[in-house]
């Protein structure tokens, strides 16, 4: 089992009382140990002479006085935390140690020459010390802490947690009122509503003799108040002080009921150290202690060594500890099932009071039409209520069956078969049956979501158990970091660069949240957010859980944004701290999605709000669209929000794309590109050099040519938190990219004599065998692939099949695209000379002022629509590579169809110069002929790249 790692609050309460012996004296020195977040007070006292009171609050956090003999060796160096409180406690007297309330948290007071300073240890969360003065400010702390609730902060008054219920002080009345309360078992309703932690909640149902998973509900009188005498009796001893301190050991034999005195220490590991015996542990070997800070001392001094595994594998590496993880998961799976069985329950529940309300349609509906009726009438809701109550009296069926009517939210219960069915009196029978049946689907979709979290869970742990057996089988080696090669080996696995590996194998599982926009925040929070009002919906109705925060761009059109405080199938228990850090990455990626990124604007305004403040229920004479939700109670706005993205590849654990504020994407990321609001959509980063990304971690600030990246870098600071050198994208998406490349790159290539001599043939020889141009139009469709992918020089002539077939296509195309205006024209032209020649035969050459009045009509009508015939086909004709382009991309005929979209990368200023260029250099004959020629002629692109150069280098 995991040894103790920090203090209870039943512990705290023992040992406060134990330390109250210990005020008066008078303090020396103060030291602090960093790198364990430890401090050390050395003090001396009439009574105990020296004293040393460690307080710790890192990997352990715990509070009590050690033998010196156990002390860790003084820092060099004392560190500025500590020669602040040297300053202000040297000399001091410690005039009280106290429990706050029944928290985790202690404090201690100190008085020197009529002022006082208190240190404060929270003992609970990340941990942490804060210094006071005499008023409650803050003078110092170990961390910075600003959340909703609360703030811990240099200069500001401090502030404690919310109180918290305290079940040592409580008399039956109001334990049984917070027992009932609450709608869990007995251990766990010990455990967090009563604040005794699972441990303590665990004994005291032994000591009761109640079962830990009895719901509340079915408790009995007779249990809540054994339960209640195993409380009083906890808190009797501990307020009496008399406590019996054990240390107690794991050991590799029975030790059931086995007792040593403090003297002998027995072979085992140390796990726990308690004030007074626990029924719980009558399977461990224990030891008796005179005091709990000397039990404390004991088990923080030797319990860390004996944690350690002492297995070693290959090389000198230790023994991962297999078997506390194995055990971590297991209880998760064992959460999990739990929870996928109350939410079968709850679906079943909910589906049964449907069908209750269809079995008492007509009592149902004559309880809602009297309340309604009371209400046209005028009749307040507590009159309603009184003659419910009236009518019980009178044995009125309709009256017996209401429990309760709740005037806040205008609904009544009523008692059908065994449940209790709340309707809406503003609701027929049927649509409060609906309600129930969409309850159900609901629960039922989480219990989905529980089901794909406990599969991952339990992959995870036959993960877990193939390492072991492949450590165990293998000396050590299961992780694949044995002896090197030179025969040395190191302590820890190295760090891949994978930047230079050639290849990098892809490992990617799906989880339920992929289907949204999401990241995971620097502190390992999950984000979501909707993509469209669909998801919205879903991501309010069926992901936001008590505990989490919901954020939302102040503008019209931005994704329902959830930061998850736990889990799908995880219970939130109020302890759950989310840093500051997450919720400013968590504001950042809800403006970013926002349409203030749409605007271009480089800041906006995100509101913050509880979970239970997000509703689908319109308030009387709203309407909701889809998607849409109203938000009841005050909102937390984060003003001028900076907008801003990363795109990067992750390699470890799994291999995918990832994207989010760049605080969050950047340090887990081989390799990132930072995006900021430009003149094109966020999806032209995606497709605009697909593949090639820039700025790998170990230099951000490195990148290959951003002209041939399809993006530009602006050096310098960017707008409203926009990083040095931010990647804005510079084109309108990939098609452009592809035309780019395919007319940038052929200079590159050092040997295009073979490619160019047999397209030199097939050109030629399409003058007399028309057919050979369709592998020239497949060829061309290749260059534009090659530029899509990177590839730098001229493709070969090798797989004739497949040029033949992409040929056809694009013959397909360029007919559609150039035939149809062609034809067009060349009928328009044709039928304007020949009533040209049917006029002047007609009329003759001297037919007079009517002839020629004919002709000219004739001339200006046709010239006209010939006119409009030719600027066709050369919009169609420069619409054409870009529509070869998409083809390709998609690849699908019908995107060279899809004229919007073609039209969009067509009407580009710098698309439009490639394709001119195009014409002066190649061919005037064809469009096609004329990009080939620039492929095949590439001793005359220099000109050209070295303008295009300076158009994407001054935009």
């Amino acid at each position: 089992m995991d040894g103790k790692r920090e203090l209870t609050s039943v512990d705290l309460a023992a040992l406060s009382r134990e330390l109250a012996a210990y005020e008066g004296a008078g303090v020396g020195k103060v030291y602090r140990y960093p790198e364990r977040d430890l401090l050390r007070f050395r003090m001396r006292q009439y009574d105990h002479g020296r004293v040393e009171l460690l307080v710790s609050v890192g990997e352990r956090k715990y509070v009590t006085v050690v033998d010196p003999d156990h002390l860790p060796e003084a820092p060099e160096r004392p560190p500025n935390f500590a020669m602040m409180l040297r300053n202000r406690l040297q000399g001091a007297e410690l005039a009280a140690i106290e429990q706050f309330e029944f928290d985790r948290i202690l404090q201690l007071r100190f008085e020197r020459d009529g002022e006082t300073t208190t240190v404060v240890a929270e003992l609970f969360g990340d941990g942490n010390i804060a210094v006071l003065d005499t008023t409650g400010e803050v003078v110092d702390s170990l961390e910075t802490v600003r959340l909703k609730s609360r703030t811990v902060a240099p200069g500001t008054q401090y502030e404690f947690p919310s109180a918290r219920f305290n079940p040592l002080t409580v008399d039956y009345e109001g334990f049984e009122a917070r027992m009932r309360e609450s709608d869990a078992d007995v251990v766990r309703t010990l455990a967090t509503q009563l604040n005794f932690g699972g441990l303590y909640g665990e004994e005291l149902c032994t000591r009761a003799g109640v079962d830990y998973n009895v719901p509340i509900e079915e408790t009995t009188a007779d249990q809540l108040r054994a339960v209640y005498d195993a409380v009083e009796g906890l808190a009797e001893r501990l307020r009496s002080g008399d406590l019996d301190p054990r240390v107690y050991y794991e050991t590799d034999g029975d030790g059931s009921g086995d007792e040593t005195d403090g003297d002998t220490d027995p072979d085992g590991r140390r796990v726990d150290a308690t004030p007074v015996p626990l029924a719980e542990y009558d399977h461990l070997h224990s030891v008796p202690f005179d005091s709990f800070a000397a039990a404390l001392d004991d088990y923080v001094t030797f319990a860390s060594d004996a944690d350690e595994p002492d297995e070693e594998g290959a090389g000198g590496r230790q023994r991962p500890d297999f078997e506390s993880q194995v055990e971590t998961k297991e209880r998760i799976v064992a959460q999990q099932e739990g929870a996928i069985e109350d939410f079968e329950q709850q679906a079943a529940a909910e589906r049964e009071k449907a069908e209750a309300l269809y079995a008492h349609y007509d009592l149902v509906d004559e309880i809602l039409s009297t309340v309604r009726t009371a209400r046209e009438e005028g009749h307040s809701w507590d009159d309603i209520a009184e003659r419910f109550a009236a009518g019980r009296e009178r044995g009125i069926a309709a009256a017996e069956a209401v429990r309760d009517v709740d005037s806040s939210e205008g609904r009544v219960t009523v008692a059908l078969d065994d449940h209790e069915v709340t309707v809406d009196v503003d609701e027929g029978v049927e649509r409060n049956a609906d309600l129930c049946y969409q309850e159900a689907k609901r629960i039922e979709e989480k219990k989905e979501g529980a089901e794909q979290a406990i599969a991952e869970t339990r992959a995870e742990l036959a993960e877990i158990e193939r390492r072991r057996e492949e450590w165990d089988a293998g000396d050590g080696d299961a992780d694949g970091a044995g002896e090197s090669g030179d025969g040395e080996s190191g302590d820890e696995e190295a760090d891949v660069d994978w930047l230079s590996e050639p290849s990098i194998p892809v490992r990617q599982s799906e989880s339920w949240y992929e289907r949204f926009r999401w990241f995971h925040t620097g502190d390992g929070f999950l984000v979501i957010g909707g993509r469209d009002a669909d998801d919205n919906e879903t991501i309010v109705e069926k992901y936001l859980d008590p505990g989490d925060r919901f954020f939302h761009a102040q503008a019209h059109g931005g994704p329902a944004t959830v930061l998850k405080a736990t889990g799908p199938s995880e219970s939130y228990d109020g302890d759950v701290e989310i840093p500051e850090s997450s919720v400013a990455q968590a504001t950042q990626f809800a403006v970013s999605c926002s349409s203030v990124w749409k605007d271009g604007r480089f800041a906006g305004d995100v509101y913050e709000v509880a979970h239970d403040q997000v509703t689908k229920t319109p308030e009387s004479g709203e309407y909701l669209e889809k998607g849409g939700f109203a938000i009841r109670g005050d909102r937390t706005y984060h003003r001028d929000t900076a907008v801003g993205i990363a795109v990067g590849i992750t390699c470890e654990p799994e291999t995918r794309v990832v994207g989010g504020p760049p605080d969050a994407i950047e340090p887990v990321a081989e390799t990132t590109i930072p995006v900021e609001p430009g003149r094109y959509a966020q999806n032209d980063v995606s497709s605009c050099r697909r593949g090639r990304v820039a700025s790998p971690r170990s230099d951000r600030s490195s990148t290959n040519d951003p002209r041939r990246r399809g993006v530009e870098r602006r050096p310098g600071t960017g707008p409203r938190g926009v990083g040095r050198d931010a990647i804005v994208i510079s084109g309108p998406g990939e098609v452009r990219c592809m035309l780019e490349e395919a007319l940038s790159y052929p200079h590159d290539d050092e040997d295009p004599t073979r490619p160019f001599l047999i397209g030199s043939v097939l050109l030629l020889s399409s003058f007399i065998v028309g057919l050979t141009i369709i592998p020239l139009y497949g060829y061309l469709l290749e260059v534009l692939d090659r530029g899509r992918t990177g590839q730098r020089g001229l493709p070969a002539f090798e797989d004739w099949e497949t040029l033949i077939v992409d040929g056809l296509k694009v013959f397909v195309v360029n007919l559609i695209y150039t035939g149809i205006p062609t034809i067009v024209l060349s009928v328009v032209l044709g039928v304007l000379f020949f009533f040209l020649a049917i006029t002047g035969a007609v009329f003759g050459s001297d037919g007079g002022g009517g002839g020629v009045a004919v002709m000219l009509v004739a001339l200006l009508v046709g010239g006209a629509v010939g006119l409009a015939a030719l600027v066709a086909l050369l919009v169609a004709t420069l619409m054409l590579p870009a529509a070869l382009a998409r083809m390709r991309v998609e690849d699908d005929l019908r995107a060279a169809l899809q004229v919007r979209e073609v039209f969009a990368v067509a009407k580009n200023s710098d698309y439009i110069v490639a394709i001119l260029l195009a014409f002066v250099v190649g061919f005037g004959f064809s469009l096609v002929g004329g990009l080939l020629s620039i492929v095949l002629m590439p001793g005359r692109r220099r000109s050209f790249a070295t303008r295009r150069s300076d158009t994407v280098g001054h935009k």
